[in-house]
Parts: structure tokens; C-alpha cells; sequence
């Protein structure tokens, strides 16, 4: 394998790295990049579940603003992802009255992509940790 070349990708194995409302950039994204060097297909997610919104200090009581920003800022991370690293970025979105939880939304993705491939037998998940300071503001990687 030369220099720089990535290893052939194993069609059993997905990486399926996590994007939240605190961590929308992949320049030092941990989990991002252990994806990529995993030689798995990997798949950037951004989950919109009852709580996403909520969970942005004072995004409560500035709904359309804050809908803009994540909007906005969505944007951007599916351009630099397709940009700088060749990848699509796949935002799902609970359409369950009242909203779901992450989990039960991360469940399913889960079985939408264990349907699409029913081959892959490694499904692992990354996150990126905050660190102190944005896990102090209340955000929190998951």
C-alpha cells in the first residue's frame, strides 16, 4: 500500500460516526477520524431527535433562530464532509408524534441500515467527546 492510500474497505464492517449540536466540525473530530483510519465504510449521522433543540443553551425560548442556526450549521458540515473528506452526511429526523428519544432513534438507523446491508455483521458507533468545557455548558456527546 503506497503512502497516503487508504486500505481496501470491508464491506462487513461500518463505522457510523456521530455528529451532535457541540461538536459540528470534523477537523478534530476523534471519532471521525478513527472511522476513516478504520478502513470500514463509514457513515456521518446527525440524529434530530425531541431533544436536539433543547439542548442548546437558551434555544427554548429562541425556537426560529435556533432552528436557523442548526440548519445553517448543518449545512456547512455536510459541504466540509463532502469537501475535505469525500463523505455525505445523513441527518435523520423522527417523524413520531411527540418526538423520540436518541436512543430510540439511533435503534432506528440501526435496523435502516442492517436492512440495507444485510452483510455487515461490525457496526460501530463514534462519538466525539466535548471535553470539559462544552460538557460544563450542558452539552453532552450522547
Amino acid at each position: 500500500m503506497a503512502d497516503g492510500e487508504l486500505p481496501p474497505l470491508d464491506p462487513t464492517k461500518l463505522e457510523i460516526v456521530l455528529f451532535g449540536i457541540g461538536d459540528m466540525r470534523i477537523m478534530d473530530h476523534g471519532g471521525l477520524n478513527r472511522a476513516l483510519s478504520s478502513g470500514a465504510h463509514v457513515l456521518p449521522l446527525f440524529l434530530m431527535d425531541a431533544d436536539t433543540l433543547s439542548n442548546i443553551p437558551g434555544g427554548a425560548s429562541h425556537v426560529l433562530d435556533t432552528e436557523m442556526m442548526v440548519a445553517s450549521s448543518l449545512s456547512s458540515l455536510a459541504t466540509r464532509l463532502k469537501d475535505d473528506v469525500g463523505l455525505n452526511l445523513h441527518v435523520y429526523s423522527s417523524e413520531a408524534e411527540g418526538g423520540i428519544g436518541f436512543r430510540d432513534a439511533l435503534q432506528d438507523v440501526l435496523k435502516i441500515v442492517q436492512k440495507e446491508q444485510p452483510g455487515l455483521d461490525d457496526i460501530t458507533i463514534n462519538v466525539c467527546d466535548l471535553g470539559d468545557a462544552d460538557n460544563g455548558m450542558g452539552y453532552g456527546p450522547y
